[in-house]
């Protein structure tokens, strides 16, 4: 009997431990979801804010003067040998230096905008195949990559996102051989800026004046065409930072050779310390003034964006 009582007791003790954890849970099960609600309420509340930092940003922007933006990579390259006899060339040594950079002025009020934008892109080379007897000439540095391109881009708003435009832009090569050819574009027509996507332009002129100069057989050739010129950047994710450039000219009748050309250039920065990381650059050309075949670039190395 006494082994019963003790046993029904324990069986009470147990059932109130066990409703007192199940109304323990009731009872958290209640505060999180109490919880929950507020993050909820909270977060609604701090979307709104960020909204409304957007558009006083937005205000402030276009209130603002000059914007300015930039990035650059800067690559290089050692490797030197000496009797190491396994080597097809004993006494070699390879060098290279490569630098691109990417700079932009802009304006932008509530009437009318103004963008200023610059690329660079050069780079030189050292081969020796024997050092020890290699000349002073075949130890110098080669101009292997020159690149230079300035734009200028005004637009009068008709609209929040379109504008009468005006455009000038010169290419050439800053190195050797400036303005040899060179091209310079100037022109008219609209600009579609849409106030969505920040950073970002695309021009296209039905009326330019498209000029090349070059040395040889012909002194200075000059077409009207149409000319098309976006421009974009932006900060991928993270302090990536992605700029991409696109012009091109198509001209009105048939030159010999063609006046007909288009570039591509891209840059990206992947931030490692400090601004300090790790750059892509790559690039299409084609122009039968120049070339007969596509022209192509790429550039690895550190960047810093300023």
């Amino acid at each position: 009997m006494r082994k019963q009582i003790l046993v029904l007791l324990a069986v009470f003790i147990f059932s109130g431990i066990v409703s007192g954890q199940e109304i323990n849970l009731d009872a958290l099960k209640a505060q999180i979801a109490e919880k929950a609600a507020m993050v909820s309420e909270k977060q609604g509340q701090i979307n709104t804010l960020k909204g409304e930092i957007a558009g006083l940003q937005k205000k402030l922007d276009l209130n603002a003067g000059w914007r300015f933006n930039s990035s650059g990579i800067l690559g290089f390259s050692l490797a030197g040998f000496q009797n190491w006899s396994k080597q097809a060339n004993p006494n070699s040594r390879v060098s290279d230096i490569k630098g691109i950079f990417n700079g932009a002025a802009l304006l932008d009020k509530p009437k009318f905008f103004w963008r200023n934008e610059g690329n660079i892109n050069v780079a030189w080379q050292q081969l020796v195949l024997n050092a020890k007897e290699a000349t002073d000439k075949e130890k110098e540095y080669q101009n292997v990559a020159d690149i230079f391109t300035l734009t200028s881009l005004f637009g009068y708003k008709v609209t929040q996102d379109i504008a009468i435009s005006a455009l000038g832009q010169y290419n050439s090569s800053i190195v050797k051989n400036f303005n040899n050819p060179g091209i310079l574009d100037i022109g008219a027509g609209a600009t579609w800026k849409p106030h969505t996507i920040p950073n970002f332009v695309l021009t296209v002129h039905p009326l330019n004046y498209h000029m090349v100069f070059q040395k040889g057989d012909i002194d200075t050739k000059s077409a009207l065409g149409a000319k098309i010129f976006a421009s974009y950047f932006t900060n991928l994710y993270k302090g990536v930072k992605w700029t991409t450039g696109l012009n091109g000219f198509l001209e009105y009748g048939k030159s010999d050779p063609s006046l007909n050309e288009y570039t591509w250039v891209n840059t990206l920065s992947l931030p490692a310390w400090h601004g300090i990381g790790i750059g892509i650059g790559f690039g299409l050309r084609n122009s039968a003034l120049e070339s007969s075949d596509i022209q192509s670039y790429y550039n690895i190395g550190l960047s810093y964006n300023l």
